[in-house]
């Protein structure tokens, strides 16, 4: 039992840690991103307001108000488990669902349970995932749902966060039939995530095959485990050769969504998420909901759940003020909205052959005396 101890302090210190190093390491937030190179065609006269807008739908058989959700964060020490009962609050008044942060750490160390439970105490009738690692067995991801309760699974991948830790894991061999198992036993959605570098066409072929209800492409753009595994060792000197690893929240929405929506998959984005507009960028590229992190654990921490809540709220209506103005009255609508996709997207996605989000139905002719929609022009 002793040999256990040093473990378990090194894996609640890592939480703490982590919590530390995701603040230090934030991109600012007006910094550029692959989100910036979808930009969508302003439509001067939308027939509808912002009244008729309906952004509620069902989904993993239960109704979901609003395309949004508070992604996985932290847990597992009882500095998180304040930021847990806070963020489980904001989720509970705002009608959000919530997802945990990693729960392995409750299979070494049982009083972390606690740090996890206070969600679903907080936050009683609300929508909860769980959340554990890839290397967990069936019996572990059945104990992890029990103890909140949880209306879904979170099985979070991070190889490329393992590799450049110094305590990570460096064998992935298990993951697969880990997986399978896991959708096999459980009688809830299992949606296995990302943690930051996002998830291509072939693993998500891989994924679907395995059995899993939804996929969460968690891409490449805000919190950025490599950077913060480097933050943890003292400093940014060294191992950086996985800085800019993977692909961006765009990118993989965009390559999956056909694949997703054809096997009956639900397509989720999270990953560098920073604003409402970005929220709206997400369900045009495929997305049926979209998870925030960081940058709600950045408002909560320096400003508090107060100011938290009331951004939300502010994301809220400015969601279904940019549905409004887009003339789109459900997420199904905003599907067939005109976009236009440039920069470094444009050139990744053209460099690796994936066709290019639909620019819009219409059809323009440049004939003399040429016809737009119909109408003649001089």
């Amino acid at each position: 039992m002793t040999a256990e101890v040093p473990v378990v302090s090194a894996r609640s210190r890592r939480k703490d840690e982590h919590l530390d190093a995701a603040m230090a390491t934030r991109p600012p937030e007006d910094e550029p991103t692959t989100f910036d190179d979808v930009s969508f065609v302003h439509g001067a006269l939308p027939s509808i307001g912002v009244d008729d807008v309906r952004l509620g739908q069902v989904m993993f058989a239960r109704p979901l108000a609003h395309p949004l959700y508070v992604n996985a964060m932290t847990g597992g020490t009882e500095r998180s488990r304040k930021v847990n009962a806070d963020l489980a609050a904001v989720a509970r008044d705002a009608d959000l669902p919530i997802a945990s942060g990693s729960m392995a750490t409750i299979f070494r160390d049982a009083d972390a349970a606690g740090s996890f439970e206070i969600l679903r105490k907080v936050n009683p009738r609300g929508i909860v995932f769980a959340n554990i690692n890839a290397n967990c067995t069936a019996d572990q991801a059945l104990y992890a749902v029990d103890l909140l309760a949880a209306d879904a699974l979170q099985v979070h991948v991070n190889a490329a966060q393992e590799l450049g830790m110094d305590e990570g894991d460096r064998s992935f061999g298990e993951w697969r039939p880990n997986i399978e198992s896991i959708c096999r036993r459980l009688e809830i959605p299992v949606i296995v995530k990302e943690v930051g570098f996002g998830i291509s066409w072939n693993s998500a072929r891989v994924l679907i095959d395995l059995g899993v209800s939804a996929i969460d492409v968690s891409g490449r753009g805000g919190t950025n485990f490599a950077r913060i595994e480097r933050y943890r060792r003292g400093g940014m000197a060294g191992r950086g050769f996985l800085d800019d690893w993977g692909q961006s929240t765009p990118e993989a929405l965009i390559e999956i969504r056909d694949l997703c929506e054809t096997a009956g998959v639900v397509l989720l984005g999270s990953g560098g998420v920073r604003s409402s507009l970005d929220v709206v960028r997400c369900l045009r590229l495929g997305a049926r909901a979209v998870g925030v992190s960081g940058a709600f654990l950045s408002l909560l921490l320096h400003e508090g759940a107060d100011r938290l809540s009331e951004v939300i709220a502010e994301w809220k209506y400015e969601i279904t003020a940019l549905f409004a103005l887009l003339n789109c009255s459900t997420v199904d609508d905003l599907r067939e909205t005109e976009i236009c996709v440039t920069g470094g997207l444009r050139e990744r996605l053209l460099a690796r052959g994936i066709p290019i989000p639909q620019q819009g139905t219409h059809r323009i002719t440049t004939e003399v005396g040429r016809k737009i929609d119909g109408l003649e022009t001089r």
